[in-house]
């Protein structure tokens, strides 16, 4: 069986709907795809790639959060053998000093982002990737929040935003500092406040401070449904190399 047949049998036929490729104004070669994870866990055989922590218990019923997750990581890894066109049990992924997962080879450069039942998978061929994704929902402590990573000029816009959606103009914000510090690899390490990502929805050049010195990123926001938030950010790979060099005190 080939691997696109392989992949028509399963979750990933895009018809269904499971799976929706999202338009975007990023470079050409970026895929972004929204996967509904309920849908997809009852269409495609997860225990293919079950961790190994699932194994003795896998015949059990298991939570939606552990279902998501498995969900989540078998749809990553069959787009990648489909932008690949290899067999998804023969990619080797794997994490790099700071966490970041990788694909062996590093010929396909991917991110996923989880929020509820939804995923938001990204993959590029020439750069470096980051994605964020936010269900449109309450958000514990937001003030603190915002005042602990948005910049003085993000934080005047945010207070002066309407009331009425105040929150999903938070998360505007957030999923797009999300992205940009996925994009660089380097996780929390990095003070969301050092990014000054703002509310926009076209594509725009991000300045993330690194010590002394500054890298841009390309940032756009999404909305993939009414109700949810997203963003994606791409990077050059040189750009990657020093934001982990200055992190990890390289």
């Amino acid at each position: 069986m080939s691997w696109r047949t392989q992949l028509d049998k399963e979750a990933l036929d895009t018809r269904s709907g499971i799976v929706r490729r999202l338009p975007h104004d990023l470079a050409a070669d970026v895929g972004l795809w929204l996967v509904d994870l309920d849908a997809y866990s009852e269409s495609a055989a997860l225990d293919r790639f079950w961790p190994m922590k699932y194994v003795k218990t896998k015949r059990m019923p298991l939570d939606p959060s552990a279902r998501h997750l498995l969900a989540s990581r078998h749809a990553l890894r069959h787009l990648l053998a489909a932008e690949l066109g290899h067999p998804a049990e023969d990619l080797v992924i794997s994490r790099n000093e700071l966490g970041k997962p990788h694909l062996a080879g590093g010929s396909v450069h991917f991110n996923l982002s989880r929020s509820g039942s939804l995923a938001l998978i990204g993959l590029s061929r020439d750069m470096a990737i980051g994605v964020d994704l936010e269900i449109i929902q309450a958000v514990q402590e937001i003030d603190a929040l915002a005042r602990q990573s948005f910049t003085a000029a993000e934080l005047e816009y945010w207070l002066s935003s309407d009331k009425k959606i105040r929150t999903e103009t938070f998360l505007a914000c957030w999923t797009r500092k999300e992205a940009c510090v996925k994009v660089l690899g380097v996780g929390l390490a990095l003070p969301l406040i050092s990014v000054r990502a703002g509310f926009d929805f076209g594509v725009r050049s991000v300045a993330v401070e690194l010590g002394e010195t500054c890298r841009e990123v390309k940032v756009s926001s999404l909305r993939p449904s009414v109700a949810t938030v997203a963003a994606a950010a791409i990077a050059p790979l040189e750009a990657v190399t020093m934001a982990r060099r200055y992190v990890c005190g390289q």
